[in-house]
């Protein structure tokens, strides 16, 4: 079984600097602003993305490269299937 969600976030210009990645009420925000220029104004990437309950928001990490932002959404302990031994 998977243990995490991993989400890929293209954001072209932007670092890691200007990248902003916050969780509020299980809502996963993610706002950048780019180098590049379009119409003389930076351009800005606005994202959300509703988590559902198994994902442990304490654990997300989140990683700028080559203009690809990727989002690593560990599950919870509790979300992950033990198997119980029948006797």
């Amino acid at each position: 079984g998977e243990d995490a969600v991993t989400i890929w976030f293209e954001v072209p210009g932007a670092s890691s600097k200007t990248v902003d990645v916050e969780v509020r009420n299980r809502i996963l925000s993610v706002s950048a602003e780019s180098a590049l220029r379009r119409g003389g104004r930076p351009v800005r990437y606005q994202r959300e993305f509703q988590l559902s309950d198994v994902i442990d928001v304490e654990k997300i990490t989140a990683e700028t490269k080559d203009g690809v932002l990727t989002l690593t959404l560990p599950k919870s302990e509790q979300a992950k299937v033990h198997k119980i031994k029948v006797s």
